[in-house]
């Protein structure tokens, strides 16, 4: 796997561009890789308004389920002392961090991207919720079964029925994201024109 260094190696590249300095140029680095574009169907941008709502939406949810994720890791229950439901919350929590972070990258991103920023965000959402939703699926099973073994507890019921809802936003991103197309596009950046290359590379 290529380190940030190579992947940047790869389409950055140095030109010297015209400046109003002392040298009459400036070295600036330039992406002249292939935009990448995420893009929906017709029917679906007209009926949801477009990519720039969806985003919005995967990045809510995600911070919507991390709160109520909290609230039920918080509680003080039989459900939250099995040690099973302890690991399978620390895990979701772990892919949540990715999640969360590349959920809000995605919600920031251009309509063109680069490959460094579609790569970082679509390997996230197509791994971490999918990780994040079956851990918390395994917490909730178990809170609910600490119930069957322990007897009934309020707080146990709330830990189990919120492990369940924070599972289902997660597979409902996983599911979501992996429907939207992408395409690529030729790079015709207007800097590109004219410039001289310098054949540095950082």
């Amino acid at each position: 796997m290529k380190s940030l260094r190579e992947q940047f190696e790869d389409d950055y590249m140095a030109v010297s561009v015209p400046a109003n300095n002392k040298d009459g140029f400036q070295i600036k680095y330039v992406y002249y890789g292939p935009w990448y574009i995420w893009e929906l169907p017709e029917k679906e941008l007209k009926r949801k308004k477009g990519l720039k709502r969806k985003k919005g939406l995967f990045a809510g949810v995600s911070l919507g389920s991390l709160l109520l994720y909290v609230l039920a890791g918080v509680q003080y229950c039989l459900a939250n002392s099995q040690a099973i439901v302890t690991v399978a919350g620390i895990l979701a929590l772990c892919a949540h961090v990715f999640e969360i972070f590349h959920a809000f990258e995605f919600l920031f991103a251009k309509y063109r991207t680069s490959r460094l920023t579609y790569r970082n965000v679509n390997r996230s959402l197509r791994t971490a919720p999918a990780i994040r939703g079956a851990c918390l699926l395994t917490a909730s099973v178990f809170s609910g079964l600490s119930m069957v073994w322990n007897g009934w507890e309020i707080r146990s019921f709330f830990a189990a029925a919120d492990y369940l809802i924070c599972a289902a936003a997660a597979f409902w991103i996983f599911a979501e994201y992996r429907m939207i197309p992408f395409t690529t596009e030729k790079n015709e950046n207007p800097v590109l024109e004219g410039a001289n290359w310098t054949g540095e590379k950082e």
